[in-house]
């Protein structure tokens, strides 16, 4: 399963923000993952980019976007709380 949102860049345009991805791990190793994000590709063809988010210990993650040809970047991510 991948959960996904569109966000826009003014210098990139339209993008995928992948914000969920999950396989169970009977289904691991199997390339179910890789066929999660070609048939995105195909679907969301007026996007001009996919971008995700991945923990620094997340090795697992990292691993499997470097096999499917994600780029690192070397954006840094702000963030605020909202008190409440």
């Amino acid at each position: 399963m991948i959960l996904y949102s569109y966000v826009y860049w003014a210098n990139c345009g339209k993008e995928i923000y992948l914000s969920q991805a999950y396989v169970k791990n009977e289904y691991r190793g199997r390339g179910i993952y890789r066929e999660l994000i070609k048939e995105l590709e195909q679907k969301e063809q007026s996007c001009n980019f996919i971008t995700d988010l991945v923990g620094k210990e997340n090795t697992v993650m990292q691993n499997t976007l470097d096999r499917l040809e994600f780029k690192s970047s070397n954006l840094i991510t702000y963030y605020k709380m909202i008190n409440k």
